[in-house]
Order: C-alpha cells, then sequence, then structure tokens
C-alpha cells in the first residue's frame, strides 16, 4: 500500500532553516499559511544581513518566492550573494535606505548596525569609532530600478532607522500584503526616548493604520501589519 504523502507546509521550511529565528516559528508559519499559499510570492527585505541569519524570509527564498534582499555593508551583502547564489530569482543590492538619498556614517558592532547612535546602539555597545561610509537611497527608487511593481512580504529591520526607510516608501503605491517591521514594541528600555515613547512604534501604527492594515501580530522585536481585504 502507497504510504500518504506528507504535506508541506510553511513551518516544514521554516524548522528545517539553519538560522537563529527572531519569533516562534509556529506563529510565523500561522501567520504566513493564513494569508499566502505555498506557490509562491515576492518580498522584500531591507537590511538582510548574511540572507538567512534572523530572517522571516530565507524560508520563502527556499520556497522558490522572488525576493530583493537591501544591506549597507559590502561584506554582509557579498554574504548574502553567497548565501542565495543558486537562485535566480534572488537579487541583493548593496545600500542603506532612507527618506532622502545621501551618504552617510553607518556604525558597526558585529551583526549589529546603526546609522544612529541611539541608546539602543549604545546598550549594543557600538562604537562612534567603528563605522563605515554607506549610499543611503529611498527604497522607492530602488523597487524602480528593480522593476519591482507590487510586494507580497516587505521586511524593515535597520536598528532604529525603520522611520527614514518607511518615509523613503510608497506603501499606496506598492501595497505588501504582510508588513513585518522590527519596532520592539513590547520592549522597553533601551528602545524608549527621553519621554519614555516608543517612536517607531507610534509611527509604524498610524503609517499602517492610515494606509489601510491591522496589527496582527506584536512581540519584543517586531510587529506584523496585514493589508486589509479592499472592499
Amino acid at each position: 500500500m502507497r504510504k500518504p504523502m506528507k504535506l508541506v507546509t510553511y513551518l516544514d521550511y521554516i524548522k528545517g532553516m539553519p538560522h537563529n529565528l527572531q519569533m516562534d516559528a509556529g506563529v510565523l508559519a500561522n501567520i504566513y499559511a493564513s494569508i499566502f499559499p505555498l506557490s509562491g510570492g515576492n518580498f522584500v527585505e531591507v537590511g538582510a544581513y548574511d540572507g538567512w541569519s534572523w530572517s522571516h524570509t530565507i524560508c520563502l527564498a527556499k520556497l522558490g518566492w522572488s525576493g530583493l534582499y537591501i544591506e549597507p555593508i559590502p561584506e554582509h551583502a557579498v554574504l548574502c550573494e553567497e548565501t542565495h547564489k543558486e537562485r535566480s530569482n534572488i537579487t541583493t543590492v548593496c545600500c542603506a535606505c532612507g527618506a532622502t538619498e545621501r551618504k552617510a556614517d553607518l556604525y558597526i558592532k558585529g551583526a549589529y548596525s546603526s546609522l544612529i547612535l541611539n541608546k539602543a546602539a549604545a546598550a549594543f555597545d557600538v562604537s562612534k569609532d567603528v563605522k563605515v561610509q554607506v549610499q543611503i537611497r529611498a527604497l522607492n527608487d530602488i523597487l524602480v530600478e528593480q522593476s519591482i511593481g507590487t510586494i507580497d512580504v516587505l521586511v524593515v529591520d535597520v536598528e532604529g532607522f525603520e522611520i527614514e526607510v518607511l518615509k523613503g516608501f510608497d506603501i499606496v503605491k506598492y501595497k505588501p500584503r504582510l508588513a513585518i517591521v522590527e519596532t520592539h514594541e513590547l520592549s522597553k528600555e533601551p528602545f524608549l526616548n527621553d519621554e519614555g515613547v516608543n517612536e517607531t512604534s507610534v509611527f509604524c501604527d498610524a503609517y499602517f493604520v492610515k494606509a489601510g492594515y491591522t496589527k496582527i501580530f506584536a512581540d519584543d522585536g517586531n510587529t506584523f501589519y496585514a493589508k486589509n481585504a479592499e472592499g
């Protein structure tokens, strides 16, 4: 008697990834499964690092999705390209994203890098002396350059620079079905300003609600926003 075929799920792919997931694998799998079929889609991840460590999208790449990784540190961008060298539908762009095009210093501490020396950077022992100059570009411009029209999953993980990234992104035009932003919504210090406010979380809630999104999940690291069904 033929054995029944094992069903493949997002959880199978997520648990099979050799990386440190930022959240519970079952939660992430359930979120993806509730919105997307396994047959494929596309993603954009801003702040890619090496293309698999702590990534929410490596499982999607393994499933055959098309993807764009954006990483400002040249050495890390090379690692990302190496991770996905056998996937012709994955592209890596080496730059930072922000509201306006310019050059800026990126401060580095191991896998952590930040364009701003805030309290969170200090908590990670980031030094103003360890830095590299990077090009900042608007995400909109990169998407046009890469001929990307719509987005299924948008990930923004840029250590405190998320607001600037979103200011350079036309959410009405690209309409990602799911956005994952590192807001540290449920965390306290060192992610609060001097008035005790998480500026990234407050900005993102207003930004996505105005654009027709619902917050569907939040933890110490990331907040997930799903696009509402259009009537």
